[in-house]
């Protein structure tokens, strides 16, 4: 159970789980970017730092960014 919420297998635990992590980690504004989300945060550093700076985020190395599988 996860606040209220009841999985009848795995499969949907994931589904269900990987949703929230994703709306948690993009969509709310994190304290640590000046209450902003990532999204925000990003197009606010782009707009300072011009769009040369763009960064892939396939590009960053696997030890700032791990890949879940």
């Amino acid at each position: 159970m996860l606040g209220g919420e009841l999985f009848c297998s795995l499969t949907e635990a994931q589904v269900v789980i990987g949703g929230w992590v994703d709306d948690y980690n993009q969509s709310r504004p994190q304290r640590s970017l000046v209450k902003l989300t990532p999204n925000e945060f990003y197009e606010r550093w782009l707009t300072e730092h011009g769009s040369a700076a763009r960064l892939r985020w396939q590009d960053v190395p696997e030890t700032i960014s791990p890949r879940l599988t």
